[in-house]
């Protein structure tokens, strides 16, 4: 009554579309050379320098093995200087009597002022740096702070203390400058006594006369 059967396909080709044609190809890019290689460089300078006395001729002899004449001009120029000061040292009294002792049972440093200024306590400054004058009478101390992240915009001062006055307050100096910024070094003039220079921490100089 009903059977299998099978028909033969149909089809329809599309009026508008065109086949596809499909091509493959391949590309490739040079080589790329490449290079390798080490350079180090090393530059030693040996260098001896000696002073001997002076000559017959009233000269010096200075046998250097630096080819810098820069370096030869700064010893020529530096050593009338250094060995002025070196002949004053040998004939100077100013230690006459004083020996070093190791033992601090039998030596004869003791402290006889703890100088401060009370008046800065409260503001956490620090003393930054330390001179005497060139009679050794006066000493000045700076006062800043070390812990600077920006512009610095703390209250310092420069205080000084003469030691040979009769009655010397440890907790009050006998002048006091008050400064703008933090003061961050200082040094007396080495041969007029009341003259100090001292560096700020925003790099404002400053020249004092202490009385």
């Amino acid at each position: 009554m009903f059977s299998d059967e099978s028909q033969e396909a149909v089809e329809f080709l599309s009026s508008w579309k065109t086949e596809r044609s499909v091509k493959d190809a391949g590309a490739q890019t040079s080589e790329i050379i490449t290079y390798e290689a080490d350079v180090q460089s090393v530059h030693r300078v040996d260098q001896e320098v000696q002073t001997e006395e002076e000559d017959e001729k009233g000269k010096l002899v200075f046998v250097c093995e630096e080819e810098s004449q820069n370096f030869v001009n700064f010893i020529l120029r530096v050593y009338p200087d250094i060995s002025r000061q070196l002949q004053a040292n040998i004939t100077s009294h100013a230690f006459d009597g004083f020996e070093v002792s190791v033992d601090e049972s039998t030596s004869s440093i003791s402290c006889t002022h703890t100088l401060m200024n009370a008046a800065l306590v409260e503001d956490e400054l620090q003393v930054t740096g330390l001179s005497w004058n060139s009679t050794g009478s006066v000493i000045a101390a700076s006062y800043g702070r070390f812990d600077h992240e920006h512009w610095c915009t703390h209250k310092s001062a420069l205080c000084t203390w003469n030691i040979d006055r009769r009655a010397v307050d440890p907790n009050k100096p006998d002048a006091s400058i008050d400064l703008s910024s933090c003061l961050m070094c200082i040094a007396f003039h080495p041969k007029l006594p009341s003259v100090i220079a001292g560096g700020t921490f925003n790099g404002n100089p400053e020249v004092t006369i202490v009385n």
